[in-house]
């Protein structure tokens, strides 16, 4: 990943302790060198901003690489110098080498060190690293249990930084990226970058290459096929080309809707930038006609529709589960096409609400322990739904709820009074609902006997 990143330059006298210090020298007999940013106050770092080297005893039998970059954590002898791990309390918890980058697990406190001081951060790991032998770059990932463990960043080496006074540079930038939820609806993730009014052209290989690592979000899920590199992106006359490899080529399912939410969170997440009207997709350098039902021959303009739904005709209902307390239920909206023909809407509702776990956050009632036996709409404008035979068993092993019972009945209705009939085989299963109620009004379940 070619990302610049802003390097503000200091005084003279910094500037040269700092390039005496570097170079791609191996330590040598007892001490290693360390990098800490030089401790200037914000109004100060407008001015310069740099960092500096600090020798550090390294104890017998250390590893020197993993040993130096734990030590950026510690506080710098030299009271000018700053720890940039200090603030936020984040630390290096492993160091890995893989084809001479240094590959440092940090702990999941990093996630809040960002802007400027995260540049910072990255430029003293990489100058603490590439002083050893062998070590050209860094790459750092994310561990621990929030919800932003896994962030990892791109390759980084030293042609990834730019020298350049502050005043040269629009410091932050905010991109939109638009990944999937579990709908196959595009869902945004904003993102900030620092970058030169200049450098604009490095915005789009910044989306382009935000959308291939995947969202932070927990929820969302990425869209761009697993192993796809952006081998270019350029811009010209509005129309912004990207060049992907072959990779690209292989979505996981290979399901229609799964590569055209790729395309269209390419195409809605790169118009977001301004300049930008048009979206042509290459892979390997050549055109792409059919992509699994979508037609790259042309570039792509932005879809505003699929914002609020992948398919055209798309339509929200309520599915509805019960809460953790007795007689409440969350309703909670998906998205299904709204069409006519091989299956009534209803129905597709039903399967949708078997078909999975509940969300995040409320209790597991057994709905997708229910096996669906027939479904039909009556004439009296209600619906008839017949489970197994092996419902009732279900039920009163625990493993299903009756509060299951009422969140099909809800669902179905959509806060209609329509009789909706549940069956278990044979069997009436409408004695059971009105248990399964709780604090909900009974009077609504009238229609249901």
């Amino acid at each position: 990943m070619n990302r610049k990143r802003l390097l503000i330059c200091a005084a003279a006298l910094l500037i040269s302790a700092a390039l005496s210090a570097c170079g791609g020298e191996e330590p040598s007999g007892r001490t290693v060198g360390v990098y800490y940013a030089v401790n200037l106050t914000e109004q100060d770092a407008l001015a310069g901003l740099i960092t500096q080297r600090e020798e550090v005893a390294l104890p017998d039998g250390s590893n020197p690489l993993d040993f130096a970059l734990r030590a950026m954590r510690e506080t710098p002898g030299n009271p000018a110098l700053r720890s940039v791990f200090t603030q936020s309390g984040a630390r290096v918890l492993n160091v890995t080498e893989e084809d001479g980058c240094a590959v440092i697990s940090l702990s999941e406190e990093f996630a809040g060190v960002t802007g400027l001081n995260r540049t910072v951060a990255e430029y003293c790991m990489l100058q603490t690293a590439i002083q050893f032998e062998g070590i050209t770059a860094i790459r750092w990932v994310l561990s621990g249990a929030s919800a932003q463990s896994g962030e990892s960043s791109a390759v980084i080496s030293a042609g990834d930084f730019i020298d350049a006074p502050l005043e040269l540079v629009s410091a932050r930038h905010t991109i939109k990226l638009y990944f999937a939820d579990e709908d196959y609806r595009l869902v945004p993730e904003t993102r900030s970058v620092v970058m030169r009014e200049s450098e604009s052209p490095e915005w789009y290989r910044q989306v382009v290459e935000g959308l291939i690592a995947g969202p932070f979000s927990g929820g969302l899920n990425p869209v761009i096929p697993e192993k796809t590199r952006l081998l270019s992106v350029t811009t010209d006359n509005r129309v912004c080309a990207v060049n992907l490899s072959r990779d690209f080529m292989s979505p996981v399912t290979g399901s229609s809707r799964e590569a055209r939410t790729a395309v269209l969170a390419l195409v809605n997440s790169l118009t977001e930038l301004p300049g930008v009207v048009f979206v042509k997709i290459r892979v390997e350098g050549e055109d792409v006609g059919d992509y699994f039902g979508s037609d790259l021959s042309l570039p792509l303009e932005r879809d505003e529709e699929a914002l609020g739904g992948l398919e055209y005709g798309e339509a929200a209902f309520d599915m509805y589960y019960p809460s953790a307390f007795g007689g409440a239920y969350i309703p909670v909206v998906r998205y299904l096409p709204a069409v006519s023909g091989e299956k009534p809407s209803e129905l597709m509702r039903l399967e949708k609400l078997l078909s999975g776990a509940p969300p995040s956050g409320l209790p597991d009632c057994g709905l997708n322990l229910l096996t669906l036996e027939s479904f039909r709409a009556a004439e009296d404008g209600g619906f008839d739904v017949i489970f197994g035979a092996d419902t009732t068993l279900l039920l009163d092993s625990g493993a299903v709820s009756e509060t299951a019972l009422y969140a099909v009945c809800l669902t179905l209705r959509q806060g209609s009074e329509v009789p909706v009939r549940l069956f278990a085989g044979t069997q009436n299963l409408a004695p059971r609902l009105i248990g399964a109620a709780g604090d909900v009004d009974t009077s609504a379940l009238t229609v249901l006997e």
